[in-house]
């Protein structure tokens, strides 16, 4: 309800005095906005660009474990070549002993001074390859650390009982 008016354009006044219905009004179409698929669009957009994301990460994650397995794996490579070179020094060392002791007393079969040489040759090559392992075991350790994030807050630690060296059969020297 609305109270009454009375006047011109020049002069008007409200009736207080006669109340009526308010009488105008108005017919209004809404239509939705037609936006040729851009709204369909962008939500699939949208949902691609969150499953592409979804899979950046999980690519991530593989990568990170393949990483690590193969740090692990080179770590368990070099332990095994470290006890290979120190089981095949020992053996040469054992050898170029018994080749020297036998070169001083002079014997039947006794390795000349160049087999000797040889041997020494190798002796120093094996302990050479001995300590590149331990150094690899090392560099393996480290970037174990810095790819998890422990880098300089301490070394990854394995479990040994993982890391046995294969059981080879050695032949005697003779053989080789």
């Amino acid at each position: 309800p609305v109270p009454g008016a009375r006047g011109d354009a020049v002069s008007g006044r409200t009736d207080w005095d006669n109340w009526g219905l308010f009488s105008a009004s108005k017919i209004e179409f809404l239509q939705p906005l037609y936006t040729f698929g851009a709204i369909s669009s962008g939500k699939e957009a949208a949902r691609a660009g969150t499953e592409a994301e979804k899979n950046l990460e999980r690519a991530a994650r593989l990568k990170l474990r393949t990483d690590v397995a193969e740090y692990y794996y080179s770590y368990q490579m070099a332990f095994e070549l470290s006890e290979l070179a120190e089981d095949v020094g020992s053996k040469l060392e054992q050898a170029l002993k018994s080749g020297e002791k036998l070169r001083a007393q002079k014997k039947r079969g006794a390795p000349s001074a160049a087999d000797l040489d040889k041997l020494r040759v190798f002796l120093t090559d094996i302990q050479v390859k001995g300590k590149e392992a331990v150094k690899g075991m090392k560099l393996a350790k480290a970037v174990m650390a810095w790819k998890t994030g422990l880098y300089g807050k301490g070394d990854p630690r394995w479990d040994r009982a993982n890391l046995v060296a294969d059981e080879i059969q050695l032949q005697d020297l003779a053989y080789y």
